[in-house]
């Protein structure tokens, strides 16, 4: 009997490790892997290149019934090879290659669903190739890339992620390192973050809010520092556009959740959400719920101290995601 059981016991086993081995060898075979989107680390000169580099791509519309397009790239280019940075706020894809080979680049066109691509050009950098591409609406975009084909698929950002947010800052140092530390964080817990400072042209606050409306973002948070003539005065201000209501999610409860979350993370002192319409150019054209969030007062001494320790700003933005997440938890029950 137990001779039996371990004669099958072995048939099994030697079943499933040729299945395993034949699954690992098919997927192998196919070398196709996903490409996540991530902002480039190059300068704007790396990025920008010399005109005399530039040369137009031909548009090739060959499929009408998918939303994916195609570019050839050499057949030695990997997945760590390229990098897709979805410039959303500019309308805006590039597509960076980071292969000497890729400068013998033999297409010179763009083939598949091209219909949402209004102008392409590749331009050559040092050791590698841009694909720049000029979108004629907001698109959020996932790659593929296999055989030496990157196939990209675009689409309206709420029909490929459940949850989008969108955020903005001041200029500031202290706001800027808040919302980066954020943007992670949210990343991580698979929240698609739009970080409307990322654009690589200057857009103003009507503009910015428009991309936040067109993306159709769950909401829209900004972050900012503040003075006040009382050197005393100190602590979380919200604001939100009192105009704006929607019975899932209104502007007060989506200032009041967060700024709560923040005042109890940071143990400083919250004052009550405000409402305005005129004051803020992001709070007059949302049309999504939107709120302003002041994290705190430069011009009060103690509190100009703490926003400049890099572990009071991490604090700043541990609170501000716990703020979001209650609302999405709020939204779900």
């Amino acid at each position: 009997m137990s001779k039996s059981l371990a004669r099958k016991t072995l048939i099994w086993s030697l079943i499933l490790t040729v299945t395993l081995m034949g699954a690992m060898v098919f997927y192998a075979t196919r070398k196709m892997v996903v490409i996540a989107n991530s902002a480039s680390q190059f300068t704007e000169a790396d990025q920008d290149g010399e005109p005399s580099n530039v040369t137009i791509l031909t548009l090739s519309n060959t499929d009408g019934e998918t939303s994916a397009f195609t570019l050839k790239v050499p057949e030695t280019v990997k997945a760590e090879d390229v990098i897709i940075d979805n410039k959303i706020a500019d309308g805006e894809i590039w597509i960076y290659v980071d292969r000497t080979e890729a400068l013998d680049y033999p297409e010179k066109s763009i083939e598949g669903n091209v219909s949402g691509i209004i102008t392409a050009y590749l331009q050559e950098v040092r050791g590698g190739v841009w694909f720049k591409l000029r979108m004629n609406g907001l698109y959020e975009c996932l790659s593929t890339l296999e055989d030496g084909v990157l196939s990209i698929t675009i689409g309206r950002p709420k029909d490929m992620h459940d949850k989008v947010v969108a955020i903005d800052c001041d200029s500031d140092v202290i706001s800027s390192d808040i919302a980066a530390k954020l943007e992670k964080k949210l990343e991580d817990a698979d929240i698609r973050v739009y970080n409307l400072t990322k654009a690589s042209k200057a857009i103003d606050a009507s503009n910015k809010i428009d991309i936040a409306n067109g993306i159709d973002a769950d909401f829209y948070l900004k972050i900012q520092t503040d003075t006040d003539l009382n050197p005393d005065y100190y602590g979380v201000d919200s604001y939100y556009n009192k105009e704006f209501y929607t019975p899932e999610l209104d502007g007060a409860v989506l200032a009041d959740t967060i700024e709560r979350c923040l005042v109890l993370k940071v143990f400083t002192t919250g004052h009550a959400p405000i409402g305005v319409i005129e004051d803020y150019t992001e709070l007059d054209c949302a049309q999504i719920p939107a709120t302003v969030m002041t994290v705190g007062y430069t011009s009060n001494p103690q509190e100009s101290l703490l926003l400049n320790k890099e572990s009071y700003r991490e604090r700043i933005a541990d609170g501000l995601y716990e703020g979001i997440l209650e609302v999405y938890n709020r939204e779900e029950q």
